[in-house]
């Protein structure tokens, strides 16, 4: 009997701090977009300045060549080896379609010698699956000074290419047509 009681009572006290505890403590706590990106721009504004990016014929882009700051630049770090990167592509793509005389695009490739996933093997799966943006590599491996960890990491610059809005997720169309509008002001 007093085993009952003792467990009535202590689910009776788990009711009880279940009920009232506040809602904003007990739910999942949702990261301000706002201030995390004031933070990693701020972050990585004093390591990413004149980058230099390879497609796969060995030609370079570089961030602060002169002659492109007549246009926003969208930057999408992505990996072969993460799904999530894989899906954001396709939104990209359409982007690209729609806004590429208007922003300069660079989808970079990040991989290491060891992946297994070089520039032939990347350039053949976006031959295969029909994208038309222009690829580039991270040779230089800028991501890794900027510990960068999650994929994709996108970077929204506008025309003097000061870094505007950063993401490490995914982006539907929608949410990349917002982001490439603010820069296109």
């Amino acid at each position: 009997m007093k085993k009952t009681v003792s467990v009535q009572r202590l689910l009776a006290a788990l009711l009880a701090v279940l009920l009232l505890c506040p809602m904003a403590a007990c739910k999942k706590q949702e990261v301000d977009i706002g201030q995390w990106e004031t933070k990693e721009i701020d972050r990585i504004s004093s390591f990413f300045r004149n980058e230099r990016f390879y497609d796969a014929d060995g030609n370079y882009f570089e961030t602060d060549d002169g002659d492109l700051y007549h246009r926003p630049l969208v930057i999408c770090f992505w990996k072969m080896d993460r799904p999530e990167s894989l899906n954001a592509l396709p939104a990209f793509q359409k982007a690209f379609e729609r806004y590429g005389g208007k922003a300069q695009f660079l989808m970079v490739c990040t991989y290491s010698e060891n992946d297994g996933n070089g520039s032939e093997d990347t350039k053949q799966w976006i031959e295969e699956k029909g994208y038309t943006f222009p690829v580039f590599y991270d040779r230089d491996q800028v991501l890794q000074g900027l510990r960068v960890e999650k994929f994709p990491y996108i970077l929204f610059l506008e025309k003097s290419h000061e870094i505007v809005h950063v993401r490490n997720e995914a982006l539907s169309e929608g949410e990349i047509d917002t982001l490439i509008a603010d820069i296109l002001e």
